[in-house]
């Protein structure tokens, strides 16, 4: 698995030994050897653990690929070429956005298993399209933009905003029902129902 094999790259970068590593995230040195060689496919809320662990974001994990991404340089484009793409980039993050929201709130009160699936979603998602819109400059303020193209970019920098808050709200209600599995039963219970009252 190209995941595990980036856990194990990052891990011995930074010095760390399996029993290291699995003692920080309370894992077992068993379950990060299986990580690391494809045996075992890490839960979201155990590559948190492991990204926490290491000091990196969740998406750090996921190996970058080397080929170029496949969008012209905003530079080789016609000004209304750049506009339209920022334009359309922005509207597709917007859109995900939208089902990411939609999708939480329906995991109100969910464990943290499956909040943690959608944090890894959102996470990777906005990841992505930050780098896809830096790499291709179609958020980036130049010099010589016209008004429009510096609006089309305030646009897609904010549907980008958008995306992570959304992302960010996610895993902190992961935090939270993760914190919940290890109360006593009757306050557990108490603290699900008060944040499904919230959400």
């Amino acid at each position: 698995m190209d995941v595990g094999r980036e856990i194990r790259r990052l891990r011995e970068a930074g010095g760390w030994s399996q029993a290291k590593l699995a003692g920080d995230t309370g894992m077992g040195v068993s379950g990060i050897s299986q990580i690391e060689t494809g045996a075992r496919n890490p839960s979201a809320v155990t590559l948190w653990k492991i990204a926490g662990a290491l000091g990196v974001e969740v998406g750090d994990l996921f190996p970058k690929a080397q080929s170029p991404l496949p969008f012209d340089e905003a530079e080789r484009r016609s000004p209304e070429e750049r506009i339209a793409t920022s334009n359309s980039l922005a509207k597709a993050v917007e859109s995900l956005s939208v089902a990411h929201r939609n999708a939480f709130e329906r995991l109100a009160g969910a464990p943290a298993k499956e909040i943690g699936g959608l944090f890894l979603q959102a996470s990777l998602t906005y990841i992505g399209a930050e780098h896809v819109a830096e790499d291709a400059g179609y958020s980036i303020a130049a010099e010589g933009d016209s008004a429009a193209e510096r609006e089309a970019k305030r646009k897609l920098c904010d549907a980008l905003d958008k995306m992570e808050k959304i992302a960010d709200e996610i895993e902190q209600a992961m935090i939270a029902a993760e914190a919940e599995q290890e109360l006593p039963e009757g306050v557990a219970s108490l603290a699900s129902y008060q944040r499904r009252r919230a959400g």
